[in-house]
């Protein structure tokens, strides 16, 4: 069970940011043939889009429709040396 926590969340966004607005980037430099604007538009949608989805993601860590909670155990494997315990934790992985 995993749980993510803000930072990793923030690290997410931003990566993804770079990779869209550079996207962007290009296809208004494609379109209108000037840098300024295509860097313009690229800085705005990336602020934009981060604000965005980062409201997203905490609005939808909020809502509860949709998820299960699953409740965590431990199981206790006990026996004689050599019968296979390590073997065995390692291959349910």
């Amino acid at each position: 069970m995993y749980k993510e926590i803000k930072s990793r969340s923030i690290i997410k966004t931003l990566s993804w940011r770079f990779i869209a607005t550079g996207t962007t980037v290009i296809l208004v430099l494609i379109m209108t043939g000037r840098m300024d604007i295509a860097f313009t538009v690229g800085g705005i949608e990336v602020f934009l889009k981060m604000l965005f989805y980062f409201l997203h993601e905490r609005g939808w860590d909020k809502i509860r429709w949709g998820r299960h909670e699953i409740k965590p155990f431990v199981v206790w494997i006990t026996g004689l040396s050599g019968s296979g315990k390590t073997s065995a934790a390692k291959n349910s992985r």
